[in-house]
């Protein structure tokens, strides 16, 4: 049983996670969290990747591929959505403002240009613009922080 019916109780939804959990409650990534958190400490993608490079470990080469992989751009925008989490108010607020960059990541050309590698053309290529994370301006990231009006979400207090 993968998926618990629709009157599934306590014990079914506590037997499909057991199925599914780590045992020894350790993820795998955990023994390289002092890396993790020394590196990505940093409140610059620029200044992560020097980190990384700097480690040289199997773990680090490896977060410099997956990283080099990404948008230059969607690496700023989500390093700046964590970091403005740091002086939230509330989960809520932090929500509303991922919402809301979200919605201008589905109207972006990084996204178009991310499915057309991906799904159209499936030649997992993205060319990417700015292609260069040091390319990529305050400017063009504040973008992504700046409502629109058009789908802005909004909560009253």
């Amino acid at each position: 049983l993968t998926n618990a019916p629709l009157q599934a109780r306590d014990n079914d939804v506590r037997g499909i996670l057991a199925r599914f959990g780590i045992q020894d409650g350790q993820a795998p990534i955990a023994k390289h969290r002092d890396l993790i958190d020394r590196a990505f400490a940093h409140d610059t993608v620029e200044e992560i990747v020097t980190a990384l490079k700097g480690d040289g470990s199997e773990f680090a080469l490896a977060a410099l591929k997956a990283l080099s992989e990404k948008s230059p751009t969607a690496l700023k925008v989500t390093l700046e959505l964590l970091r403005r989490a740091r002086n939230s108010k509330s989960l809520k607020e932090c929500l509303i403002r991922e919402y809301n960059s979200a919605l201008a990541v589905f109207t972006s050309a990084e996204f178009v240009e991310g499915v057309r590698a991906a799904i159209i053309d499936k030649d997992r290529n993205p060319k990417w613009s700015p292609s260069r994370i040091e390319d990529v301006t305050p400017e063009i990231v504040g973008k992504y922080f700046t409502p629109n009006g058009k789908y802005t979400l909004v909560f009253p207090d």
